[in-house]
């Protein structure tokens, strides 16, 4: 009688402890998915983030060459307005020096 119930206890324990293992590995296979699903959306966090910090470098690169190109366009135009104000100087230079020998011509005669 004793022996048969620490025979059934003994069973019922062995299968708690079996219920128990199981239950362990259900919860750590439900930790290890948790993990990987986290461990997989802060991938995707990161390369979002990448993504876009790489957008915003084009942004960044594409201002700053719009600004070299801008840059340029002023620098040629102001070469262009010291060309034309030259000319121009040139151009009085001789008036002036033509306006002068008529000058002198009309004074000889």
């Amino acid at each position: 009688m004793i022996t048969s119930i620490l025979i059934v206890t003994f069973f019922l324990w062995r299968a708690s402890m079996v219920r128990r293992a199981s239950m362990v590995r259900r919860a750590s296979l439900v930790v290890r998915a948790s993990l990987i699903w986290r461990a997989s959306l802060v991938r995707r966090a990161s390369m979002v983030r990448r993504a876009s910090m790489v957008r915003r470098a084009s942004m960044v690169r594409r201002a700053s060459m719009v600004r070299r190109a801008s840059l340029v366009v002023r620098a040629s135009l102001i070469w262009r307005a010291s060309l034309v104000r030259r000319a121009s100087m040139v151009r009085r230079a001789s008036m002036v020096r033509r306006a002068s020998m008529v000058r002198r011509a009309s004074m000889v005669r």
